[in-house]
Protein backbone atom coordinates (compact mmCIF):
# COMPACT_ATOMS: atom_id res chain seq x y z
CA UNK A 1 0.00 0.00 0.00
CA UNK A 2 1.15 3.52 -0.73
CA UNK A 3 2.23 5.64 2.20
CA UNK A 4 0.74 9.10 2.33
CA UNK A 5 2.56 11.21 4.90
CA UNK A 6 1.30 14.22 6.80
CA UNK A 7 4.37 16.25 5.78
CA UNK A 8 3.28 16.07 2.15
CA UNK A 9 -0.25 17.37 2.79
CA UNK A 10 -0.15 19.64 5.83
CA UNK A 11 -0.90 23.34 5.60
CA UNK A 12 2.37 24.95 6.75
CA UNK A 13 1.64 28.67 6.63
CA UNK A 14 -1.16 28.92 9.14
CA UNK A 15 -2.03 32.05 11.08
CA UNK A 16 -1.25 31.57 14.76
CA UNK A 17 -2.86 32.95 17.87
CA UNK A 18 -1.35 33.69 21.25
CA UNK A 19 -2.99 33.69 24.67
CA UNK A 20 -3.58 37.45 24.59
CA UNK A 21 -5.44 37.49 21.26
CA UNK A 22 -8.95 38.84 21.80
CA UNK A 23 -12.07 36.86 20.98
CA UNK A 24 -12.95 39.24 18.16
CA UNK A 25 -9.45 39.10 16.67
CA UNK A 26 -9.53 35.28 16.74
CA UNK A 27 -12.89 35.22 14.96
CA UNK A 28 -11.74 37.71 12.34
CA UNK A 29 -8.58 35.69 11.73
CA UNK A 30 -10.54 32.45 11.35
CA UNK A 31 -12.95 34.12 8.94
CA UNK A 32 -10.18 35.84 7.01
CA UNK A 33 -8.17 32.68 6.52
CA UNK A 34 -11.26 30.52 5.89
CA UNK A 35 -10.19 27.74 8.23
CA UNK A 36 -12.08 26.03 11.06
CA UNK A 37 -9.36 26.10 13.71
CA UNK A 38 -6.10 27.80 14.60
CA UNK A 39 -3.18 26.93 16.86
CA UNK A 40 -2.18 28.91 19.93
CA UNK A 41 1.59 29.13 20.31
CA UNK A 42 3.99 30.75 22.75
CA UNK A 43 7.00 32.91 21.89
CA UNK A 44 9.10 29.83 21.14
CA UNK A 45 6.55 28.53 18.58
CA UNK A 46 5.54 25.73 20.95
CA UNK A 47 1.93 24.62 20.72
CA UNK A 48 0.11 25.52 23.94
CA UNK A 49 -3.49 25.41 22.77
CA UNK A 50 -5.98 25.23 20.00
CA UNK A 51 -9.11 27.21 19.13
CA UNK A 52 -11.86 26.04 16.79
CA UNK A 53 -14.99 27.73 15.54
CA UNK A 54 -16.92 25.59 18.02
CA UNK A 55 -14.84 26.93 20.93
CA UNK A 56 -15.75 30.50 20.00
CA UNK A 57 -19.54 30.15 19.88
CA UNK A 58 -20.30 29.98 23.62
CA UNK A 59 -18.15 32.94 24.74
CA UNK A 60 -19.33 34.99 21.77
CA UNK A 61 -22.96 34.15 22.53
CA UNK A 62 -22.58 35.02 26.20
CA UNK A 63 -20.60 38.18 25.48
CA UNK A 64 -23.11 39.29 22.87
CA UNK A 65 -26.11 38.58 25.09
CA UNK A 66 -24.75 40.33 28.18
CA UNK A 67 -22.64 42.90 26.28
CA UNK A 68 -19.71 42.31 28.57
CA UNK A 69 -16.36 40.73 28.78
CA UNK A 70 -12.96 41.03 27.27
CA UNK A 71 -12.41 37.37 26.48
CA UNK A 72 -8.93 36.33 25.44
CA UNK A 73 -7.89 33.20 23.58
CA UNK A 74 -6.09 32.00 26.71
CA UNK A 75 -9.46 31.90 28.50
CA UNK A 76 -11.14 29.59 26.00
CA UNK A 77 -8.45 27.60 24.19
CA UNK A 78 -8.37 23.82 24.33
CA UNK A 79 -5.28 22.58 26.13
CA UNK A 80 -5.86 18.84 25.89
CA UNK A 81 -4.44 18.54 22.43
CA UNK A 82 -4.50 15.79 19.86
CA UNK A 83 -1.51 16.37 17.62
CA UNK A 84 0.13 14.56 14.73
CA UNK A 85 3.69 14.49 13.42
CA UNK A 86 4.89 15.04 9.86
CA UNK A 87 5.89 11.36 9.59
CA UNK A 88 2.44 9.98 10.40
CA UNK A 89 0.40 8.17 7.77
CA UNK A 90 -2.66 9.96 6.34
CA UNK A 91 -4.59 6.66 6.23
CA UNK A 92 -4.26 6.31 10.02
CA UNK A 93 -5.40 9.88 10.58
CA UNK A 94 -8.34 9.41 8.20
CA UNK A 95 -9.40 6.40 10.28
CA UNK A 96 -9.34 8.59 13.39
CA UNK A 97 -11.32 11.33 11.67
CA UNK A 98 -13.87 8.76 10.62
CA UNK A 99 -14.51 7.63 14.20
CA UNK A 100 -13.66 10.69 16.34
CA UNK A 101 -14.47 14.38 16.48
CA UNK A 102 -11.23 16.15 15.51
CA UNK A 103 -11.61 17.79 12.12
CA UNK A 104 -8.16 19.28 12.20
CA UNK A 105 -4.89 18.46 13.87
CA UNK A 106 -1.92 20.63 14.83
CA UNK A 107 1.29 19.17 13.42
CA UNK A 108 4.19 19.22 15.86
CA UNK A 109 7.81 18.17 15.36
CA UNK A 110 10.52 18.41 17.99
CA UNK A 111 8.15 20.29 20.29
CA UNK A 112 7.56 23.03 17.70
CA UNK A 113 4.43 23.80 15.73
CA UNK A 114 5.00 23.18 11.99
CA UNK A 115 1.52 23.35 10.47
CA UNK A 116 -2.06 22.15 10.50
CA UNK A 117 -3.63 19.11 8.95
CA UNK A 118 -7.22 19.98 8.12
CA UNK A 119 -9.90 17.57 6.99
CA UNK A 120 -9.69 19.09 3.52
CA UNK A 121 -5.97 18.17 3.42
CA UNK A 122 -6.82 14.57 4.30
CA UNK A 123 -9.55 14.51 1.65
CA UNK A 124 -7.09 15.84 -0.91
CA UNK A 125 -4.52 13.14 -0.09
CA UNK A 126 -7.08 10.34 -0.16
CA UNK A 127 -8.64 11.59 -3.39
CA UNK A 128 -5.26 11.82 -5.10
CA UNK A 129 -4.53 8.23 -4.10
CA UNK A 130 -8.06 7.13 -5.07
CA UNK A 131 -7.65 8.65 -8.54
CA UNK A 132 -4.31 6.89 -9.00
CA UNK A 133 -6.03 3.59 -8.14
CA UNK A 134 -8.60 4.23 -10.86
CA UNK A 135 -5.85 4.57 -13.47
CA UNK A 136 -4.19 1.29 -12.52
Amino acid sequence: MTTLLVKDYLTPDVAKLDETTSLSQAIELLQGTRVIALPVVNGQNELIGFVSEQDLIKPLLEGSYYCDGAVKVGDIMQTELVTVTPAMNIFDIAQNMNSQRPKSYPVVEGGKFVGMLYRVDVLSALNKHYQSCQLA
